[in-house]
């Protein structure tokens, strides 16, 4: 009898976002599913969410809603309060800071996600790790999933450390090729020490980054 597979639990934190706009305009995005005292939570790029990019410029549409996608759950939420215009970003239901371009939106309803304590952790993580050292980028580049009986899952794309983190104080920049939908994407940091070799295969360990859209 074969083993049952589980995914690992960051692809199934991470969720495909579509981005719905007033006159049923698309576009796609990725983010992470964070549960902090039972409630869950979507981190992602601000302009995601909210049109604007951190230039200040604005996208082709006002996102209106979004569908939310990961692993065996799918969820649509409304990005403005009831009855409001969208164009008045006081009725945002989410947080930005437009600055390093992050929001957080509060969802609803409970879905599967990674607990709080790893994004705590991120902060002293951010300080540990060195300068072309390699990660990962978990999203959904072009909308591509890996599909699967249960539901979809994102694609890991390889990428390195590109700032100094002691010069970088709350952001840090990673090298790779950026593709629209990978927006809002989490960035994990390669644990090199924790590797080990077990039945001839590689077994990695990663660690949380600040989730990061400078993709």
């Amino acid at each position: 009898m074969k083993n049952s597979v589980s995914p690992h639990q960051y692809s199934r934190a991470v969720g495909k976002l579509t981005i719905y706009g007033p006159k049923n305009e698309e576009a796609m995005g990725s983010g992470l599913v964070v549960t902090k005292k039972g409630k869950s939570y979507l981190i992602t790029a601000a302009h995601n969410l909210s049109g604007i990019n951190p230039d200040g410029s604005t996208k082709a549409f006002p996102p209106i809603k979004i569908k939310i996608e990961t692993y065996q759950e799918s969820v649509e939420i409304s990005l403005l309060e009831s009855g409001a215009d969208p164009s008045d970003h006081d009725s945002r239901t989410f947080k930005v800071n437009q600055l390093l371009d992050i929001a957080i939106l509060p969802l609803a309803q409970t879905m599967e996600g990674l607990d709080e304590g790893y994004i705590n952790e991120a902060t002293h993580w951010m300080r540990e790790c060195q300068i072309g050292e390699d990660c990962f980028v978990i999203g959904f580049p072009c909308g591509i999933t890996t599909n699967t009986s249960n539901g979809i899952l994102p694609i890991w794309k390889s990428a390195t450390i590109a700032s100094e983190p002691e010069y970088t104080k709350e952001y840090l920049l990673i090298d790779t090729w950026g593709e629209q939908g990978l927006s809002g994407s989490p960035v994990f940091l390669k644990n090199r020490e924790r590797e080990e070799r077990q039945g001839g295969r590689r077994k990695l360990s990663v660690s949380l980054r600040r989730p990061s859209s400078r993709t």
